[in-house]
């Protein structure tokens, strides 16, 4: 079964929770933001800085990707680069599984 939303700030609150404490354990989420969605290591020593306020560092991220309107395929697609398994199986029900076959290298 496959929900119908779009954006990376659509995704339910369960569903991000569960995608920040992922990357947040960890720290993906620097590699993600950085390398993968191009953000200046300015903006990710602010998000890193969230840990001391007790927020995770994944949802500052995602917040700074949606201002993007960066969309779940994209962010998908990111985490297959990434091999990150654990993270695109939370994204499992927006129905990209199929992206798969897209970005990973047939071996």
């Amino acid at each position: 079964m496959s929900v119908n939303i779009v954006y990376v700030d659509e995704l339910p609150y369960l569903c991000r929770g569960e995608l920040c404490r992922t990357l947040d354990l960890s720290e993906e989420w620097e590699e993600l933001g950085g390398y993968h969605m191009g953000f200046d290591v300015q903006t990710l020593a602010i998000i890193r800085r969230a840990n001391l306020r007790g927020a995770s560092p994944t949802w500052q991220l995602l917040n700074k990707f949606s201002e993007r309107n960066g969309t779940i395929r994209q962010l998908f697609i990111m985490l297959a680069r990434m091999n990150h398994q654990r993270a695109m199986f939370v994204l499992k029900p927006y129905g990209f599984l199929k992206l798969l076959l897209l970005v990973t290298p047939f071996t």
